[in-house]
C-alpha cells in the first residue's frame, strides 16, 4: 500500500475491519466497501441538490449520514468536510457551504481510490 493512502483514509479504521473478518465474517470489509462505494455518489447528489435549493435542513441531514458513513471507513479528510457542511447549515451560512460541496467530489475519487487499493 502506498504511503498516500495514509493521508486519505485512517489506517487504524481499515485494520480494524479487517480485523472483523479475522473473527469470523470473511468478505465484511469488501462488502462494507462496495455498498459505501454504491450508495454514497447518490448521497453526494442528494447533499448538492439540496445546497443548490438553499435546503438547510437537507444539507444538514445529508452531510450528518456522509460524515457518519465516511468515519465508518475511516475518510477522515471528508468526515472533516461534512462536519464543516453541517455545522455551517445549522448555522444558515448559506454562503459558505457550495464552496465545501466543491472540494467533496475531488476528496471522494480519492477515497475511491485508496479504498480500492486497500482492497
Amino acid at each position: 500500500m502506498s504511503d498516500t493512502n495514509d493521508n486519505i483514509l485512517d489506517m487504524e479504521v481499515i485494520g480494524a475491519l479487517r480485523a472483523l473478518e479475522e473473527d469470523g465474517a470473511p468478505g465484511l470489509y469488501d462488502e462494507i466497501v462496495e455498498l459505501f462505494l454504491m450508495d454514497t455518489p447518490t448521497r453526494l447528489q442528494d447533499l448538492a441538490t439540496a445546497s443548490a435549493e438553499g435546503d438547510m435542513k437537507g444539507v444538514e441531514a445529508a452531510a450528518h449520514s456522509l460524515k457518519g458513513s465516511c468515519g465508518n471507513l475511516g475518510a477522515t479528510t471528508l468526515v472533516d468536510l461534512f462536519r464543516r457542511i453541517e455545522q455551517l447549515s445549522r448555522e444558515e451560512l448559506v454562503d459558505e457551504i457550495p464552496n465545501l460541496v466543491g472540494q467533496i467530489g475531488p476528496e471522494f475519487d480519492r477515497v475511491q481510490a485508496a479504498l480500492k487499493e486497500a482492497k
